[in-house]
C-alpha cells in the first residue's frame, strides 16, 4: 500500500482540494495502465491510500479470525475501530467469517468525522464516537 498523507499543520480545506485533484490523477493513471481491476483508492480526511484489491483490513480481519479458529479460541465480542470508510471492512469481514453455530457479536466504533450515515445499513452495531484517538480512548475507558 502507498499512503500519501497531509503534512501536520496543513489546512484541511486546502488538503481536500489537492487530494481531489491527486485522486483524479491516480484514477487516470490506473485506467491508462489498465490497473483499476488490481488496485483501489481509499481517501480519508488526512490521506489517500493506494492498495492492492487483494490486501486490506478485511483480509487482516479474516486472517485473525482463522488464527483464532485454528487455536480453538472463541470470543463473545469483537470491537473494531476506524476513522474511514475502508475501516468498516474489518467488521464486515468478521461478521461473515464468524461460525454460524456460535455468533460472535461484532461492532464498529467510528472515530472519524462526518457521522456514520456513510456506512449505510449493517448487520452489526455502528457506534459514532468521533474525535479520533480521544474518541477511541473515551470508548475504551467506558469498557473498564
Amino acid at each position: 500500500m502507498i499512503s500519501v498523507e497531509m503534512h501536520d499543520g496543513f489546512q484541511l480545506d486546502d488538503y481536500q482540494r489537492i487530494q481531489d485533484a491527486f485522486r483524479a490523477g491516480v484514477d487516470h493513471l490506473l485506467s491508462t495502465l489498465d490497473l483499476q481491476s488490481r488496485f483501489k483508492i481509499d481517501c480519508n480526511q488526512i490521506a489517500l491510500d493506494i492498495q492492492s484489491k487483494r490486501a486490506g483490513k478485511d483480509l487482516g480481519a479474516k486472517r485473525f479470525s482463522h488464527w483464532l479458529t485454528q487455536r480453538g479460541i472463541t470470543v463473545d465480542e469483537i470491537i473494531t475501530f476506524g476513522d474511514s470508510l475502508s475501516d468498516i471492512a474489518m467488521a464486515d469481514e468478521l461478521t461473515c467469517v464468524t461460525p454460524s453455530a456460535k455468533r460472535t457479536q461484532v461492532s464498529f466504533v467510528y472515530v472519524g468525522p462526518n457521522g456514520t450515515s456513510q456506512f449505510g445499513e449493517r448487520s452489526f452495531e455502528v457506534i459514532d464516537q468521533g474525535e479520533y484517538s480521544l474518541g477511541t480512548l473515551r470508548f475504551l475507558k467506558r469498557l473498564v
